[in-house]
């Protein structure tokens, strides 16, 4: 529920009294193009208005589309309020800037021009998951809180792993990371660890709310009430582990397995064109939904689905901890999960079913199981569940504030 304008200022006010930060400006500088159907630039966004509505005097830095030209800036802030599903607390600044494009040299110059325009608002802090404005602001001679969710090769020439080491030598850089791997890899580099805090990210409570059973959810989709029903929610490219679906779905030809998304860096249709070239017909693909219809398709589902493989991870190095955990906790269905360092800080062998990653056998011995063994499968369930409680955008929201504010979570 979205709280009226009055509480809002209320919490504000009570807020600031004992918090010294929420007496301090913070533009959070992005260069997503926003909006986008991606898992980061729903991060961004979640974090900025849960920021917003603990009490941060935040604005949001982002580039304008040229297409854009012409409709106002409430306009274009509802739109982003409406895509995802969130509260409108935070203010909004956007700024022109080269065309998108694939050469990404959108990206450098917003870098170089974003830290520059926050300046009219006077911030004391910037907040930013991009290197070069965050280096430029500590320029500037502003504070800055840096956010990663990278694992980083000591060795590498990564603009992050160079603030990482600024935390030695400056009072003015703090560093948040999304995993515990994460904050390994950068105190490797040579971070202060008082500087650097692994605060998890978290999930949307509307779309989960209220709780629907399978029978309910099934019938507002059109999904069929006695088939067993595996569920993927994400990205559907051969770097997301998707081929490890199909694995799994070549040993369990009895259950249908279900991926809701799209396909950003293989074509659309890649998916079912391989299935169908292994013969499967268990194999179904849906179209992306936004976060406010993701709710129906994960509580129609018996178990929701990280693909158990450590090639995201290991190899592409561009999946640290999946958001989609976080809501598939909350939703009360059973997970199963590739047993990584990441996952492992989050889901454990009480609230998933973790299995060894890339042995598709025991996957899918796995998921036999959890049809077969419905006690067993629905503790972990409901134990996910109520371990999702402090997970949410709000709770991560509190966790950044006393970090920014040298507390303890």
């Amino acid at each position: 529920m979205i709280a009226s304008s009055s509480e809002t200022k209320t919490q504000i006010q009570a807020s600031r009294q004992g918090q010294s930060i929420l007496n301090q400006r913070v533009a959070y500088i992005s260069d997503q193009d926003l909006p986008a159907r991606r898992a980061n630039a729903e991060q961004v966004m979640n974090t900025v208005s849960a920021l917003a509505s603990e009490g941060m005097d935040i604005e949001l830095v982002v580039p304008r589309k040229w297409r854009t030209f012409g409709k106002s800036g409430a306009v274009l802030k509802q739109r982003l309020v409406d895509f995802y599903h969130i509260e409108d607390a935070f203010r909004l600044r956007k700024i022109w800037h080269l065309p998108f494009s694939p050469f990404k040299l959108d990206k450098v110059t917003h870098g170089l021009v974003a830290p520059l325009v926050a300046q009219l608002s006077r911030p004391d802090i910037i907040y930013t998951r991009n290197a070069l404005p965050a280096l430029l602001a500590l320029r500037l001679g502003k504070k800055v809180v840096f956010e990663v969710y990278r694992i980083y090769d000591k060795g590498s020439r990564d603009a992050a792993l160079k603030l990482a080491r600024m935390t030695r030598t400056s009072d003015r850089i703090k560093i948040i990371t999304h995993s515990l791997p994460s904050r390994e890899s950068l105190l490797t580099a040579g971070a202060e660890p008082d500087k650097v805090r692994v605060i998890h990210n978290g999930f949307n409570p509307a779309p989960v709310t209220p709780q629907l059973t399978r029978s309910e959810a099934r019938r507002l989709i059109g999904w069929p009430e006695a088939e067993q029903i595996v569920s993927f929610a994400g990205r559907i490219d051969v770097n997301k582990g998707a081929n490890t679906i199909l694995a799994l779905a070549t040993q369990l030809p009895e259950t249908t397995f279900a991926l809701i998304g799209y396909s950003q860096d293989d074509s659309e249709d890649w998916i079912l064109r391989e299935a169908s070239a292994r013969g499967l017909k268990n194999v179904r693909k849906l179209p992306w939904v936004t976060t406010a219809e993701l709710g129906k398709y994960l509580f129609a589902s018996d178990v929701l689905l990280i693909p158990p493989t450590a090639g995201p991870l290991m190899q592409h190095g561009n999946t640290v901890l999946p958001i989609k955990t976080f809501i598939y906790m909350a939703a009360g269905r059973c997970i199963l999960a590739p047993a990584l360092p990441d996952i492992k800080t989050v889901l454990s062998d009480s609230n998933a079913a973790l299995v060894p990653p890339d042995d598709v056998d025991a996957a899918a011995e796995t998921l036999r199981r959890i049809f077969s063994d419905r006690a067993w499968s629905d503790g972990l369930a409901q134990q996910a569940r109520l371990d999702s409680e402090k997970y949410t955008w709000r709770s991560r929201a509190k966790k950044i504030i006393a970090f920014m504010d040298d507390r303890p979570c």
